[in-house]
């Protein structure tokens, strides 16, 4: 299952390359995309969803919001865990959790901006 969380990552890093961004994932990441992907009877299906989910959509968001520029490298991590539900996947240093709670702050004062 590694092999192909691997083949997936390389066609997202490819992506990225396109924009000039190079892509790093941790061993721990890469364990915990086999440990959330797996599924024998789905197959490939739940690896490309993970990918998605805890990392795509993450890096998309920070590229739409400026945190991720052309050119950058992209790291992504996962904090320590016990249960899967628990994990923070974490992008350049920061977890989404923390990144989250910022926009909601920027986005609730531009909001303010605009309604003077």
């Amino acid at each position: 299952m590694r092999q192909v969380s691997e083949l997936m990552l390389d066609s997202l890093s490819a992506r990225l390359f396109e924009n000039g961004n190079t892509l790093e994932v941790t061993e721990r990441m890469s364990d915990f995309l086999v440990k959330v992907g797996y599924d024998r009877k789905m197959g490939a299906r739940p690896m490309k969803r993970a990918i998605q989910r805890y990392i795509e959509d993450n890096i998309s968001e920070r590229i739409l919001f400026g945190a991720i520029s052309p050119g950058d490298n992209i790291l992504v991590d996962v904090s320590e865990y016990e249960n899967v539900d628990d994990a923070q996947i974490i992008v350049n240093n920061v977890s989404v959790e923390e990144f989250s709670e910022v926009m909601d702050k920027y986005l609730s004062s531009e909001e303010e901006l605009m309604s003077l």
